[in-house]
């Protein structure tokens, strides 16, 4: 019995979320500007 709840416990210790947290607003400004540029290479 008790290796069934370890197993549990493995199964949901890996279910988390692993994504990186959102940029700033100061980054996301740089992150858009940094978009436009490109485009603007990108369209010449």
């Amino acid at each position: 019995m008790k290796k069934i709840w370890f197993a549990i416990a493995l199964v949901l210790a890996g279910c988390g979320e692993k994504r990186p947290p959102a940029p700033t607003a100061e980054q996301n400004d740089q992150l858009n500007e940094a978009e436009n540029m490109l485009n603007e290479e990108a369209g010449k």
